[in-house]
């Protein structure tokens, strides 16, 4: 007998967003559109689009098997408070975990279809058959995340060089997390116009990504950036600043 299908497809995994619950099965949510807070809504119909990865199974299966494999690594660091160690599975579960979060989204489809739709109008923005039409017409992919994915493994391998640094919240305070919960810049580059600054390869790139209410991770460039002491390179414990810093890079996200 065949399974049931897998309709109800996540683009944030449901162990992720447990680690923010309030409650067994509940989460408080903030809608930013309808500018409403939600408290006590079901964890389990958050972040998730019907047939968001197309009619086939086998995606969500893919992405279900590198789920349980990075799993166990986000929860080791919620509850060592400490980064795994270089070479680790663990500290490559990371990794596989925020190259998955990176290309997943919604955000991320967006873009793609964005890209698309942009070079295809440009390509033919001379040819007479569509004097007129272009501008009414967006041009894209009817499953834009699968093209996303289709980079997974380029992905990975461009942000395995990046350091690792965890922060922690002090007591009383909590991180926030959001729909799009991996978030890119590139301080090094602020100013440069004309041309992508963030980039998986880009020089100066760092990546912001909530763990728990009380654990966050930051992956960056080493050659341009150092975080930490001498003594403790890997971990610091947030200031109130750096808390309102880092929750405002989940709402804008």
């Amino acid at each position: 007998m065949s399974s049931k299908p897998k309709r109800r497809q996540h683009y944030v995994p449901r162990f992720y967003l447990e680690g923010f619950r309030d409650g067994e099965r509940q989460i408080n949510i903030y809608n930013l559109l309808r500018q409403k807070a939600i408290r006590s809504a079901s964890l389990r119909d958050q972040c998730y689009a019907h047939r968001f990865y197309g009619k086939e199974e086998p995606m969500e299966d893919y992405l279900s098997s590198l789920e349980s494999f990075s799993a166990p690594a986000l929860h080791a660091v919620t509850r060592s408070l400490s980064v795994p160690p270089t070479g680790s599975d663990q500290r490559f579960g990371l990794f596989v975990f925020l190259a998955l979060q990176l290309l997943r989204t919604p955000a991320a489809a967006g873009k793609v279809n964005k890209s698309i739709d942009k070079t295809m109008k440009a390509a033919y923005s001379q040819d007479p058959r569509f004097s007129g039409t272009l501008d009414s017409v967006m041009i894209g992919y009817d499953n834009p995340v699968l093209a996303s994915l289709g980079h997974l493994r380029d992905c990975l391998l461009s942000v395995l060089d990046l350091h690792i640094h965890l922060v922690v919240a002090p007591g009383g305070r909590r991180f926030i997390t959001s729909d799009n919960p991996a978030f890119k810049y590139n301080q090094y580059c602020e100013g440069i116009k004309g041309i992508g600054v963030n980039g998986t390869l880009c020089r100066g790139l760092q990546v912001f990504l909530p763990v728990s209410p009380h654990t966050y991770l930051i992956f960056y460039d080493h050659a341009v950036y150092r975080a930490g002491t001498v003594r403790r390179p890997d971990v610091s414990l947030a200031t109130n600043s750096d808390i309102e810093m880092l929750n405002s890079v989940q709402v804008v996200a």
